[in-house]
């Protein structure tokens, strides 16, 4: 029996859609969070998934990762002059 793997995407532009298509492929991944500033980046991303796998929104970091102890994996796609030590200072309780 697999387990699932919940995952976040911080970064829903072009690189955080092309993450978003490759793990639709792999059936233990449940895309968990979304978080983008842009709404319509966030929109793009949520046409790749059917309406069955509809994943929490947010349009700020800090208000996703409060869910940190929901999150295995989270895969950071935003481009390299955005990213912040932000997910460093949430840590997930064990």
């Amino acid at each position: 029996m697999e387990s699932n793997i919940n995952v976040a995407v911080l970064g829903t532009g072009m690189m955080g859609q092309e993450h978003i298509s490759y793990m639709t492929e792999y059936p233990q991944i449940k895309l968990k969070f979304l978080c983008d500033s842009c709404s319509e980046s966030i929109e793009k991303a949520l046409s790749l998934l059917s309406p069955q796998e509809r994943p929490e929104c947010f349009e700020q970091e800090n208000e996703m990762l409060k869910k940190v102890d929901d999150i295995d994996l989270l895969v950071i796609s935003t481009p390299n002059y955005m990213r912040k030590l932000l997910p460093l200072l949430h840590q997930k309780k064990r």
